[in-house]
């Protein structure tokens, strides 16, 4: 696994505090066919960032690992402040399941402060990647789910997992039957 530290500063996209706990794994997407890692994390940390949204990292087409806020602190990924459709509430029933009180009080917490999130770029507008994305987010998993005793199965999500009305990451929502066997590759991995 090549993981190549470019830490956020601290700021609006990374505010420096510590994860309450980890219960889950995030995955996501660009939406920029084509767009690197690196791309990525120096918009998180420009001006033009106005969100201040975040991930842990990004995982190029090369499958280089680009890590960007440490794994034991808070990124901005999944918060919201939209209603989910399905549920008529901020956070998906998934989610409020899942994360308790981090997603059932919206107005002060989030499940930003006990996921980690994993962007990975992707080839084209349908969102496919690369054997080597794929390859080094199993691996990356694999490590997180050992480290923080997840169920890879289970607790391996996708972002629109815990808002609903976030198409993201297309490529797993488009083919379910794909992140079924990502899961599965995790769970061998840690096997």
């Amino acid at each position: 696994m090549k993981i190549v530290p470019a830490l956020l500063p601290i700021g609006p996209a990374r505010p420096g505090l510590a994860l309450d706990n980890v219960l889950a794994i995030v995955l996501h997407w660009p939406a920029v066919p084509g767009q690197h890692a690196k791309a990525i994390r120096d918009y998180w940390a420009s001006p033009d960032n106005a969100a201040g949204a975040s991930a842990h990292c990004a995982i190029d087409q090369d499958g280089t690992i680009v890590q960007t806020v440490p794994w034991y602190e808070r990124a901005y990924h999944v918060g919201s402040s939209q209603v989910d459709p399905a549920s008529g509430r901020i956070y998906t029933d998934l989610a409020r399941d899942l994360f308790g009180d981090w997603a059932l009080y919206p107005q002060r917490t989030s499940p930003n402060h006990c996921t980690v999130g994993i962007e990975m770029c992707h080839v084209d507008a349908a969102g496919a990647y690369t054997h080597e994305t794929v390859a080094a987010a199993v691996e990356l998993c694999a490590y997180l789910c050992k480290q923080y005793h997840l169920e890879p199965g289970k607790r391996i999500i996708r972002h629109i997992d815990v808002v609903g009305w976030k198409r993201c990451p297309a490529w797993y929502i488009d083919h379910p039957a794909h992140l079924d066997a990502f899961r599965a590759a995790v769970a061998e991995a840690m096997a």
